[in-house]
């Protein structure tokens, strides 16, 4: 898939790179003959308004003309005149205009006699000359030759070409690096997602396997009472708890996911947001004998209820999860221009390795160290989403068997206003 889409956008960019290569081209292409058809305009006018020609020892004419031995020179190249009337061509003997034989002169006299087109380009031989007429009791036909005028162009439009097509070379080599590094962290950000559906259909199907075998099994008999199948339907609505806890928290991940994800703050005191949540975990902490302490500073944060209620239950949950005895430990104070959040338990820590893990979605550190059997693997993960929201900063000290301490710092009320 992103093969083909690295594929698309090389053409794509080709294209621009081409189509704005060729305007520039054409432009520099029709500037030059514009350029010179108007010089040749201004000749054309000159002898219009009855300039004439004359032997150069008395030349006179406009600028840019001038004769070398006998030789009308025009924009550096040769000015020819072909006299004519209804018979047809006139001879002449003005020998210091007979630049070419009166051979050529018929053969360029046929070329344009017919052809009421002014500015009309011609070639005679090797050369090129651009005609125009004048009509007053004869015809005069003027060619002002322009081989140097094509030779000019030619070159300019063979290096053109040279441009062209190695700056085509040079943008599909550009393209495919650029769009590699471009395209990566959008690859990342995909196979991510791909992962993280996989892994929450595959939580999915846990609950509802485990559903639907309990549903099977109160099915088979229907003699018996609700309280025989007590066992059952409690397995189903522990099962179904689990499940909407999982999707609750793929939703929250989701909001936060989301570009229109949009924050209502408020002022939170956090000492008494945690206060509140600890009552609902004492009962969780006392029933697994682990001691609690707390230390708790006034501090004022900006933020929203909802995401604070959140960051805080995350880190006790993890914290109650992994720690089969001992003590947890609370504390809130202020650090320069942020409020500090640290949650220390004695459970079985994090190694090395995993440190950089724990963040991902659906990763949970090695079961064979923990009695921990149910969890998504979810928690961290939203509880890094919501510090990165906040502008905050995550921090984790941990060792095996001793313990884990998070320190989550966001920034307080009076620097997030500044």
């Amino acid at each position: 898939m992103f093969k083909k889409l690295r594929i698309k956008l090389t053409l794509i960019n080709m294209g621009i790179v081409m189509a704005i290569l060729l305007v520039v081209f054409a432009f520099v292409y029709f500037s030059m003959r514009t350029t010179f058809t108007r010089q040749v305009t201004n000749i054309k006018k000159a002898i219009e308004s009855g300039t004439t020609f004359k032997p150069y020892e008395e030349a006179s004419g406009p600028k840019g003309m001038s004769q070398v031995d006998g030789t009308q020179k025009v924009l550096g190249g040769i000015l020819i005149i072909i006299e004519a009337d209804e018979t047809g061509l006139i001879e002449d003997d003005k020998t210091y205009l007979n630049t070419i034989s009166i051979e050529d002169k018929g053969i360029l006299y046929e070329l344009v006699k017919n052809n009421d087109k002014d500015m009309k380009y011609v070639q005679l031989g090797e050369k090129y000359f651009i005609s125009f007429f004048v009509i007053t009791e004869t015809t005069k036909y003027y060619f002002v030759e322009a081989t140097q005028e094509r030779e000019i162009i030619t070159s300019i439009i063979r290096e053109l070409i040279f441009i062209f097509l190695g700056a085509i070379i040079l943008v599909i080599l550009g393209n495919l690096i650029m769009t590699k590094k471009a395209l990566e962290p959008i690859k990342k950000s995909w196979e991510k997602q791909k992962r993280f559906v996989g892994d929450a259909s595959h939580e999915l199907r846990t609950p509802i396997s485990a559903i639907k075998t309990n549903m099977e099994i109160v099915s088979e008999d229907d003699y018996k009472t609700v309280g025989e199948h007590k066992k059952w339907i409690n397995n189903i609505n522990q099962e179904t708890n689990r499940m909407s806890d999982l999707v609750n928290k793929l939703l929250f991940l989701s909001r936060k996911d989301s570009e229109d994800n949009t924050i209502i703050y408020e002022v939170i005191n956090l000492a008494e947001e945690i206060e509140i949540i600890l009552k609902e975990f004492e009962v969780k902490f006392r029933n697994k004998n682990i001691t609690f302490e707390s230390s708790l500073m006034n501090t004022f944060i900006k933020g929203d209820k909802t995401d604070i209620h959140q960051l805080i239950s995350s880190l006790l949950d993890n914290a109650l999860k992994y720690t089969e005895s001992g003590n947890v430990k609370i504390k809130v104070y202020e650090d320069s221009f942020y409020s500090v959040l640290e949650i220390s338990d004695t459970g079985i820590g994090v190694s090395e390795e995993e440190k950089h893990k724990i963040f991902e979605r659906f990763y949970r550190v090695d079961r064979a160290r923990s009695s921990v059997k149910k969890g998504y693997g979810l928690g961290l993960s939203i509880v890094k989403s919501i510090v990165e929201e906040y502008n905050g900063k995550i921090e984790l000290n941990s060792k095996l068997d001793e313990g884990s301490t998070f320190v989550i710092k966001i920034p307080t009320m009076e620097h997030k206003e500044k």
